[in-house]
Order: C-alpha cells, then sequence, then structure tokens
C-alpha cells in the first residue's frame, strides 16, 4: 500500500491500530530499506518501545524462517490468552 514504511509510519501504525497479535524478531527493526542499512539502536529502542506500551509478551516461538532466531509474541494488554 505505502511501498514502505518508514520509522514514523511504524511507530504510528502500533500507536494509532490495535492489532490481534504482533510477531517480531529480535532484529525485526535494525535493517531499514530502501536497500539495506543498520538503523540506529535508539530508534530501534523506541520502536519496541512502541509496542511495549500497548503490548505485552506472551511467547516465544521457534522462528518459521530459517529456525535460528525465537519469534516474540506480542498481545494486548488487555487481552487474554486465548485469543
Amino acid at each position: 500500500r505505502y511501498g514502505g514504511l518508514n520509522n514514523t509510519m511504524i511507530t504510528g501504525m502500533i500507536r494509532q491500530r490495535e492489532f490481534g497479535a504482533i510477531l517480531l524478531e529480535p532484529d525485526s527493526f535494525a535493517v531499514g530499506f530502501p536497500g539495506f542499512y543498520a538503523v540506529d539502536e535508539a530508534i530501534q529502542e523506541s520502536l519496541f518501545d512502541a509496542v511495549r506500551a500497548k503490548y505485552r509478551e506472551a511467547a516465544r516461538l521457534r522462528s518459521l524462517g530459517n529456525g535460528e532466531m525465537t519469534l516474540r509474541m506480542y498481545l494486548p494488554v488487555a487481552s487474554e490468552d486465548g485469543v
């Protein structure tokens, strides 16, 4: 829809919308686009702060990809585990 998302757009989406669940790898915000470039650690932390403000870590799962990273599942703070 956007052709690309910047940090401000991602943070806004996390703050303004409610998702049933968010699945992230520890390095989810470490690489920027277009191209591949390292994202400043302070920006990465601000994105995770936006997640933690409305969501709680509910589980750690094996990655669906190469299996090397653990996926972290975040659920809305008000949500029950049975979602």
